[in-house]
């Protein structure tokens, strides 16, 4: 048995004690752990960014959090950390993980069996992730670099029939912003755009029922934007009504059987907290950690064998000895 496997921690351990800061964070704050709006997750983020940035050893433990777990550059681009931010938001706010099985508890399957109410459906139960309080939420973590939202499933065969003919092939037809917008013109070329813009804004309003929360994932800060699912339905819908060249200022194109916007014109209409991570408490709780660490590792070396015991009581002193200069500097 290596040092390292010996040392694997109990991740159930981090969750429970993660569970017991942030509840420690709400009631400090006097802040409601199931928000009934997006205004109170933005509050709690809000204050959370200026008690990080305050020093506060409470909200600098979870700040610590997300930086080695979700927002670090070491983890950023890995995309294990989407799950990783829903498991945070959870635990923070109390919520649950809606796994796709339980969709239909808070989203009703549309009625009939024909293609249309069939697809939509579908469409409309893979949007919800996360529940907090009475908020259904689809949840997105991106990196600074990102420009486009993978907005999920949206049928293009349900958005496309009847109005050209074949169906257009999502990668040779719509998976660019030009493809697609050579599409429009054509149903508009036709007389048919209203009739489109009205097909297309009631799959919008069938399908996008939850609010979003998106983190940007910069390193040492997060940026969390929050945007209603009324703003999100209304600059989708909108940018259609208005033809196919306003269509396409929002709309980027189709790919994997999910429609891709672009990210700026949501992110103006968000609330937005930018929440620096790494504050002046950060150094102290990294020294801290490294300690108990150090103390586990000579204890486990010691129950192995590896270490004499009296060798070990004199370097558990020495880290104890340190670790009293962290609480009592």
């Amino acid at each position: 048995m290596t040092k390292q496997e010996r040392l694997v921690g109990n991740e159930s351990e981090a969750e429970n004690s993660l569970a017991l800061y942030c509840e420690r964070f709400f009631k400090i704050f006097k802040l409601q752990r199931s928000p009934k709006n997006l205004q109170e997750i933005y509050e709690a983020f809000s204050i959370l960014k200026d008690q990080i940035d305050k020093g506060e050893p409470t909200a600098s433990i979870i700040g610590k959090h997300i930086y080695e777990h979700i927002s670090g550059e070491a983890i950023r681009k890995r995309r294990v950390t989407s799950i990783d931010f829903e498991e945070f938001l959870t635990t923070f706010f109390e919520g649950i993980i809606v796994e796709s099985e339980d969709r239909t508890k808070y989203l009703e399957e549309l009625p009939g069996r024909d293609d249309f109410s069939r697809r939509v459906s579908r469409n409309r139960l893979e949007k919800l992730d996360v529940r907090i309080g009475k908020l259904l939420l689809s949840v997105k973590t991106l990196i600074p670099e990102n420009k486009e939202l993978n907005a999920g499933s949206f049928s293009a065969e349900a958005l496309f029939e009847g109005f050209l003919s074949p169906v257009p092939n999502e990668r040779t037809d719509l998976g660019s912003q030009s493809a697609l917008e050579e599409k429009f013109n054509k149903i508009a070329k036709a007389g048919n755009w209203k009739d489109f813009a009205e097909r297309f804004e009631q799959m919008v309003r069938t399908i996008y029922l939850t609010d979003w929360i998106f983190a940007i994932k910069g390193g040492q800060h997060c940026d969390i934007y929050l945007l209603t699912g009324e703003k999100f339905r209304e600059l989708m819908i909108n940018c259609v009504k208005d033809g196919p060249s306003k269509a396409v200022q929002l709309i980027n194109r189709f790919e994997a059987h999910a429609i891709r916007t672009r990210l700026e014109p949501l992110f103006a209409e968000a609330m937005h907290v930018r929440v620096d991570l790494i504050g002046p408490c950060s150094g102290r709780l990294i020294k801290l950690d490294n300690l108990i660490r150090n103390i586990q590792s000579i204890a486990v070396d010691t129950l192995c064998g590896e270490l004499s015991p009296k060798s070990a009581m004199e370097q558990i002193q020495s880290q104890l000895k340190e670790l009293i200069k962290i609480v009592n500097p």
